[in-house]
């Protein structure tokens, strides 16, 4: 397969996803894209890897990333947290709860 087939180019793609998803990272920010231009086909024993072009897994690359101030504005901020002992909280944030906008922390 060449490097720059349109097969390779969509299969980095697709293994950009998984990770940026892990890692709560909108598929269309401009990480996700960063990492998508450093992100490369590998072949290690016979198996197929996406990793970055200096070897690093793309988790770790993320992680590195999302500490840069250009990224960081382009994330979703962490949601509000409502401890599960708070009953008054629970039911005044139900509904946002139910969005996936509240988290509940045991």
């Amino acid at each position: 397969m060449a490097p720059n087939s349109a097969i390779s180019q969509h299969l980095v793609k697709m293994a950009v996803l998984e990770p940026c998803s892990r890692a709560n990272v909108p598929h269309d920010s401009a990480l996700a894209e960063q990492l998508q231009a450093e992100a490369a086909m590998s072949d290690v024993a016979g198996s197929v890897y996406v990793q970055t072009v200096n070897g690093r897994s793309l988790d770790a690359r993320i992680g590195e990333l999302k500490g840069e101030a250009k990224f960081a504005a382009g994330l979703p901020s962490k949601a509000p947290t409502v401890r599960v002992t708070d009953d008054n909280q629970i039911r005044a944030n139900f509904d946002r709860i139910a969005r996936g906008e509240v988290t509940v922390d045991g």
